[in-house]
């Protein structure tokens, strides 16, 4: 009887293959076990690739990918409360050794899916942008484990309440930036966004890996951003390590954008997903002034 639940389940696991390759990346389900490990090593077309779309032909070469995919349960007690939870851990130690390794992952974040590789690396820098497909002057945020580790990175120019009220949380607050950031992250302007986002797993990643992460959403540049890993699932290939947290409960608007890089002012670079809680903390609670 155990044999014959082994064959029924390898056949499963065949079907799941081979629907997968269909699609243009391989991908291995595994239907007994929950949440799963995906990793196996394929052939895929480099004209699946998206990094430099201009440059493939459909159907021009194949070469060997990992995709890895990783999956949590992002409403679990682990990722709640602090406590032991061998997948979570699992997670984060393979995100900390693939991002050590200058690699870059795509995560769930408090808004949309985003990303990251170390701040402070620059080949990996240039590998999001060139996955991106994003022009180097656009710039990066960097992402911090906590408020309290802004003051190292940035300039900052608002009160401490104020930042702990603002932070964590789905806003990006721009700053001038400090002389200890990689001076090949954003070298066209002396600013930075900084966020530091109300999500358990981000923010212990952040700290594993002893430093700011740049952070950029999972998407083409120009594109809509995504909810879910299913709907950037063409940049799978080019990734070092996907963590699929499920459908994120935010919109597609993105974290709101402040430049509080002006003491007193504030100007508003993106509405975002939390404008309007965030005007009545500026304005109505401490004081701002909108510059327009």
């Amino acid at each position: 009887m155990l044999r014959n639940m082994d064959r029924a389940r390898r056949s499963l696991l065949r079907l799941c293959v081979s629907r997968s390759w269909s699609r243009g990346s391989l991908v291995v389900l595994d239907p007994c076990e929950r949440p799963v490990f995906l990793g196996v090593s394929c052939r895929v077309p480099s004209s699946a690739r998206p990094a430099r779309p201009g440059n493939m032909e459909p159907g021009r070469g194949m070469e060997e990918r990992r995709i890895r995919v990783l999956t949590i349960d992002t409403n679990g007690p682990g990722m709640l409360d602090g406590s032991s939870n061998a997948q979570v851990t699992k997670v984060l130690g393979e995100a900390e050794r693939v991002l050590g390794e200058g690699g870059v992952v795509a995560l769930p974040t408090d808004t949309v899916y985003g990303l990251a590789c170390l701040a402070q690396r620059t080949s990996a820098l240039k590998t999001l942008y060139t996955i991106k497909s994003r022009v180097e002057a656009k710039p990066l945020a960097i992402c911090l484990a906590e408020p309290s580790q802004v003051y190292r990175f940035c300039n900052v120019s608002i009160s401490t309440a104020l930042l702990n009220q603002l932070l964590p949380g789905p806003v990006t607050l721009v700053f001038e930036r400090s002389s200890l950031l990689n001076p090949e992250l954003n070298p066209y302007t002396q600013l930075v966004g900084v966020r530091v986002p109300r999500h358990p797993l981000v923010q212990e990643l952040v700290r594993r890996c002893g430093g700011p992460l740049a952070l950029t959403s999972a998407n083409l540049s120009g594109k809509p951003s995504c909810l879910c890993v299913e709907e950037f699932r063409p940049l799978w290939p080019s990734l070092s390590l996907v963590i699929d947290g499920g459908p994120s409960s935010s919109n597609h608007l993105g974290s709101t954008v402040i430049d509080l890089s002006s003491p007193g002012c504030f100007n508003v670079l993106r509405h975002g997903c939390a404008y309007e809680e965030t005007m009545v903390l500026l304005e109505h609670e401490h004081g701002l002034i909108e510059k327009h």
